[in-house]
């Protein structure tokens, strides 16, 4: 059953703290890479699915790689499996589709799901023909990642929030590892048509990344 979104969310990974979640393949680099573009409702809660026939989502998603191997390519740059050799290189996106994009239909089809994605991280995240490094954003705006120092989620927010640009609200993601609370993810909010950056919704497991923040390192 297809649900209306109000809100898209670009959401993107810390490799070193989702590495201390799962299984990484060896070499994995330290930076941001996509976890996902959920539609969300105007609270800021994203759409969560269950596909009434996944073999028959996986080969749309199939599909519209194999039609483009320019956005395959892209993707497999900025939206990578971090996982190990397990699943295989695609996995992501079909896990991604899957998860938040087939209960949307028929206002966004998967071809359109993966274009959007693709719009996001070529007008708002490519500077001069080159993708934005969000790491320097960080240490910029004086967050050095690293094992040991602490940071206020205020802090990283708005080394990360310049992006978006003035009142504009950033969501971040943490969670809580032993006695520490580790950052895991950022999310950027657009419109539904995504020609711009509106300021996400404040989700209550946000309140995790209040203080004392670690931004972990390899």
């Amino acid at each position: 059953m297809s649900q209306q979104y109000q809100i898209m969310q670009y959401v993107l990974q810390w490799s070193p703290s989702f590495c201390q979640i799962s299984n990484c393949e060896n070499g994995v680099s330290q930076k941001f890479s996509i976890h996902g573009l959920w539609p969300a409702y105007g609270n800021g809660h994203s759409i969560h699915c269950k596909c009434s026939n996944i073999t028959e989502e996986n080969e749309k998603v199939k599909g519209v790689m194999k039609s483009n191997s320019n956005l395959k390519n892209l993707f497999r740059i900025i939206w990578p499996n971090l996982k190990d050799s397990g699943p295989s290189y695609d996995w992501l996106w079909k896990h991604e589709w899957e998860n938040h994009g087939c209960c949307i239909g028929p206002s966004l089809t998967t071809t359109q799901y993966f274009e959007a994605a693709e719009k996001i991280h070529q007008n708002f995240f490519v500077l001069n023909g080159i993708s934005i490094n969000l790491t320097n954003y960080l240490v910029q705006g004086g967050v050095q990642p690293s094992n040991s120092v602490l940071y206020s989620g205020a802090k990283i927010r708005g080394a990360l929030s310049r992006l978006a640009g003035n009142n504009i609200d950033i969501y971040l993601s943490c969670y809580r590892k032993n006695n520490n609370i580790l950052f895991k993810e950022v999310h950027f909010c657009f419109d539904t048509k995504i020609t711009r950056f509106i300021s996400c919704p404040l989700l209550q497991n946000g309140l995790l990344c209040n203080s004392n923040v670690i931004l972990p390192t390899f």
